[in-house]
């Protein structure tokens, strides 16, 4: 159940044990039963979980599905290199986002409570390598040659030493017809933060999760996850349509590697 073929025995994670991480085997795969071998919690001692569900809400890194093996499609190496910057004085700033595009991706900034912006550069992994963008030097120097970005980011002082970086790749987990596991928000399929689908997303796939859960496990109906797997395949399949009208608009740069992969 938890593998694109037979799976003949229960399958186990590596074992390393640090808090919070814990290895898994699944046994029972047509059934109900899902066993975390014993665990040392630094204050309770060793302990057994016994659960009759499993779901995976580890976010984008489906640190669950990774340990159970489950395999997911990645279409494409997206990720932001952004920072957090406070502003000087306390006059008040739009509420509002910009997005502004150049030929090797894109910049994103919002405000956050206390005069916080977050500023962001999305592109690929390779050209983020090709460019050292992760280095203070060469990502300000991007930010100078944008248009409106650097206007607001005016009288600002960085709040992180250096820039960070976050995955922003799309990504579905490849979830088989298993009754009694399931994963919500990124870890069941990940968007591009162009989309804006990832917070909605993953609301709406946790309530529905929730309401499978207890329907399953009250009624024992075999069809409900299937069809929620389904579900979240169309969804997913709706939003690289989207995704793709999105990149179109562009077309200042048709040769730019970034905007090739993406029209």
């Amino acid at each position: 159940m938890i593998a694109t073929g037979p799976v003949n025995r229960p399958r186990s994670a590596s074992q390393r044990r640090p808090y919070n991480s814990w290895p898994i085997i699944l046994d029972h795969f047509t059934g109900l039963i899902i066993k975390f071998p014993t665990v040392n919690h630094p204050t309770q001692g060793q302990f057994v979980v016994n659960t009759k569900f499993l779901v995976d809400a580890t976010g984008r890194q489906a640190n669950i599905c990774r340990k159970v093996g489950v395999p997911s499609s990645k279409l494409d190496r997206l990720i932001g290199v952004g920072a957090f910057i406070q502003f000087e004085d306390k006059a008040t700033l739009p509420h509002d986002q910009l997005l502004e595009t150049v030929e090797s991706g894109w910049w994103y900034s919002a405000l956050l409570p206390d005069n916080i912006l977050t500023i962001v550069f999305f592109s690929d992994s390779d050209i983020i390598a090709k460019h050292h963008l992760n280095k203070n030097d060469n990502w300000n120097r991007l930010l100078l040659e944008t248009k409106h970005m650097k206007q607001r980011v005016r009288s600002a002082t960085a709040l992180d030493s250096k820039p960070w970086v976050r995955n922003a790749s799309t990504r579905i987990s490849n979830l088989p017809e298993c009754r009694n596991f399931l994963a919500i928000g990124d870890a069941a399929a990940s968007f591009d933060p162009i989309s804006s689908m990832g917070i909605g997303f993953a609301m709406t796939s946790a309530l529905q999760a929730a309401r499978i859960i207890q329907e399953e496990l009250a009624e024992h109906h075999p069809q409900r996850v299937p069809h929620y797997q389904q579900e979240i395949g169309q969804h997913f399949e709706h939003y690289l349509q989207l995704r793709k009208r999105f990149y179109q608009q562009e077309k200042r740069w048709p040769s730019a590697d970034f905007w090739v992969r993406r029209n």
